[in-house]
């Protein structure tokens, strides 16, 4: 019963339907398809949630990202302005993966992350 009504910001939501049989091909093919939306909106100034499917693929998404950026030449948007304090914090994290995509603007959450 929680619509879009319960939001103080509103989300919109896209479904992509990839028909690709070949696993890492289709892989490849759905993070084009994501990165694609995503630079589109954050060029638009929008901040930009993924949601995938796995916790594994959480952290393999983000690093998609990151190499579709690299590729496309959009290095800017995925480069996180964090202050002193913030990288000190950063750095006690357990969490390698969260150390590895937070300074690079991605930020990820998965029911299986470690509490600090």
């Amino acid at each position: 019963y929680f619509d879009h009504n319960y939001r103080p910001v509103p989300l919109d939501t896209y479904f992509f339907g990839v028909n690709e049989k070949n696993f890492a091909k289709r892989e490849h093919v759905m993070n084009d398809i994501a990165f694609e939306k995503a630079v589109k909106s954050i060029q638009e100034g929008y901040q930009v949630m993924v949601f995938v499917h796995s916790r594994k693929k959480t952290a393999m998404g983000g690093r998609a990202f990151v190499e579709l950026a690299a590729k496309h030449g959009h290095t800017e948007m995925f480069e996180a302005d964090l202050s002193p304090t913030q990288q000190k914090d950063l750095q006690k994290s357990r969490n390698k993966e969260l150390v590895e995509l937070a300074p690079k603007a991605v930020g990820i959450h998965h029911a299986g992350m470690l509490r600090s």
